[in-house]
């Protein structure tokens, strides 16, 4: 796991202590208050600028506002720290930034330690970065209910910095609060919506009980005109006085052939009830706070027949008397899907802690991990206890990778087999293969991935890899693989017209090497002329060996003259080497045949001059380069004589 160091735990500690909690719950307080004003909101992002600036040590800190179109980001608010100003205003079109915006979008974080350089930031170089002096940007998108909305955006000025691992957690926190201010007035809209639909509820309540004290006859009639079942139950002895046709429906009460009128109307109320503290509770509360709302309960018919109902209640004078009405609606369907849902979810969360393979549980809107079987607690080398909570994001090597597996299941609602680097708590990474699928467990949206860890079966491809395409005695490219790598830089060179140089080398008398010596001194000198090669030329340079002690060397856009430099110096070192498994004061040295790309010629057609150049070499008596042009490269070289 990554560390903070003491003064950065210092700082985040001061930020949280002295900012963040009190903040969020002043927040909560103003919304249940519903007093959330824009002032109250400009004021908390006022704070909030300045809170950042001195915690993560930065310059400016702002917020940038994203128009729904997703077409420009406008300055809500900046804070400057060395002038200790607040502005706003500025508006940056998308089309100046496009990587930017596709950032914004779709990054948990942008950490620019090189701003003018970033690719998602050098856009504003010339226009914004370079004019103000701001060399690093650490911005944070600012989510709501999964929408990229707006981006909290800290500006360095002066060296270059690279931003720590704690100060991004810092960002993605005051983002976070930055959200929930943003959704706040939502909120408060919302918790507004409904007090003022509770307080028309009370007055439509109190107008009609106001109404039926007037009339018995108006009651009855509004009550047989109410689209649900109501019911008058006295208070005193709990005997029903009163059902509309609804209630008597719900109850299946009979008619009673004398009277015309439902048995339900006369009848005391104890066996209707399944369980009698259900009834006993319903008449203590209402008693002591005059109403009662949505409390669901089980009731039976008169036929015996059981059912769930929610029910409503308020007191109220009736014929003299302290008299309850009820309101009931059958919730019976909606208790059995629900009790269904949750048997599925049982049967779900029985089926994770079966599978044999790793799997994980995670908020489809906070990505936090709800639930991991044992397999998964074992791949990420994690407790249950500690991976519950934990951020998806942190598990992904790459982000890249998280951001195609969020848009998949986001936009197709699964992934399927798509292999990807993660790594554990202890921070070892790993190949998984990931197939994922988004569910409903517990009543959220969440997503069930399934990792099988492929770690293994990607180094053995690795190894096989490398068992196709390099030789196995020097660690070079192998015979077959380098007519691959040769062919394709050829056929670069003729359609950009670069120049591209060739080598063969051989090393003299290498047969007296191993009759002498022994093959395996021979072995040991093949292995160490292929590192002395490796060492001396470039990595886009290609190395591979032949066969035997031949060795072919391919420099790509280099001319005939780079190339002569770089293989005279090979032979030199060569010559002057000390090889390991040949006596001391024994020499081993190299001759080398040197070509220069000619137009329309092919591979083997430069193989074939190079070894053509190569036995001159050898003929004009060996250590020495035999180069294919006079005029380009100057003289063959030759060692030095005393």
């Amino acid at each position: 796991m990554t560390s903070i160091p003491p003064e950065g735990a210092d700082r985040v500690e001061q930020a949280l202590v002295t900012w963040v909690y009190p903040q969020r719950r002043l927040l909560t307080a103003l919304v249940e208050a519903g007093t959330f004003t824009a002032e109250a909101k400009e004021a908390m992002l006022r704070d909030l600028m300045e809170a950042a600036v001195k915690t993560l040590d930065t310059e400016r800190a702002s917020v940038w506002l994203l128009r729904p179109d997703g077409s420009a980001i406008e300055c809500l608010l900046m804070y400057v720290r060395g002038e200790h100003s607040h502005t706003s205003g500025m508006v940056l079109p998308r089309e100046s930034a496009p990587a930017y915006f596709e950032a914004i979008e779709n990054d948990h974080l942008i950490a620019a330690h090189e701003a003018c350089t970033d690719p998602r930031t050098r856009e504003f170089r010339e226009g914004y970065l370079e004019p103000l002096g701001i060399t690093s940007m650490l911005d944070a998108p600012v989510f709501v209910r999964g929408k990229a909305v707006a981006v909290v955006c800290y500006e360095h000025m002066g060296p270059s910095r690279h931003w720590h691992y704690w100060e991004e957690l810092v960002a993605s926190t005051f983002a976070d609060f930055v959200a929930l201010v943003f959704d706040a007035e939502s909120q408060q809209r919302a918790l507004a919506e409904s007090r003022a639909r509770a307080a028309e509820l009370h007055r439509l309540v109190d107008e009609r009980t106001a109404a039926l004290a007037q009339s018995e006859k108006d009651l009855q009639a509004l009550l047989d005109s109410a689209p649900i079942a109501l019911a008058l139950i006295r208070a005193g002895d709990r005997h029903l006085v009163y059902a509309n046709q609804r209630a008597n429906l719900l109850f299946e009460a009979e008619q009673d052939p004398l009277e015309g009128d439902a048995t339900l109307s006369r009848s005391e109320t104890a066996h209707l009830w399944v369980h009698p503290e259900d009834r006993e509770r319903f008449a203590k509360d209402l008693l002591s706070a005059g109403y009662i709302e949505q409390m669901e309960v089980e009731l039976r018919t008169f036929k015996g027949r059981p059912f769930w109902a929610r029910m409503s209640a308020k007191t109220m004078r009736f014929r003299g008397e302290l008299t309850f009405v009820a309101g009931l609606l059958d919730i019976t369907e909606r208790r059995r899907a629900a009790e269904a849902l949750q048997r599925s979810e049982n049967v779900l969360r029985t089926l994770l802690d079966a599978a044999p393979s790793p799997l994980l549980v995670t908020g489809a809107d906070d990505e936090l991990v709800k639930y991991a079987n044992a397999p998964a607690c074992a791949l990420f080398e994690v407790s249950l206890e500690a991976l519950i909570g934990k951020r998806v994001p942190e598990s992904f090597c790459d982000l890249e990778d998280r951001r195609v597996v969020m848009q998949k299941l986001r936009g197709e609602g699964n992934v399927e087999g798509m292999t990807i680097r993660l790594q554990t708590a202890r921070g070892r990474w790993f190949w998984g293969l990931m197939n994922a699928r988004t569910a409903v467990l517990d009543g959220q949206e969440v997503h069930i991935a399934g990792i099988a860890e492929l770690t293994a079966q990607k180094e053995l491809e690795q190894r096989l890899r490398e068992l196709a395409t390099t030789d196995d005695l020097t660690g070079a490219h192998n015979r077959r693989y380098f007519f691959d790598l040769g062919a394709r830089e050829l056929t670069r060179t003729e359609r950009y017209a670069i120049k591209t140089s060739l080598a063969m080398l051989d090393i003299d008398h290498f047969k007296r090497v191993n009759d002498l010596y022994g093959h395996a001194a021979g072995d040991e000198v093949l292995r160490e002329l292929a590192a002395i090669l490796r060492e001396q030329v470039r990595n886009v340079d290609i190395v591979a060996r032949l066969g035997g002690e031949e060795f072919v060397l391919l420099f790509p856009e280099t001319p005939l003259t780079g190339a002569a430099v770089t293989v005279e110096r090979i032979r030199r070192v060569v010559e002057e080497r000390a090889f390991k498994g040949v006596p001391e004061g024994a020499r081993v040295t190299v001759s080398i045949g040197l070509v220069e790309h000619e137009r329309g010629e092919s591979l083997s057609d430069m193989l074939r001059r190079a070894d053509e150049h190569l036995y001159r070499a050898k003929n004009q008596g060996r250590n020495r380069v035999s180069v294919a042009s006079r005029e380009e490269a100057g003289r063959d070289s030759q060692p030095a004589r005393a």
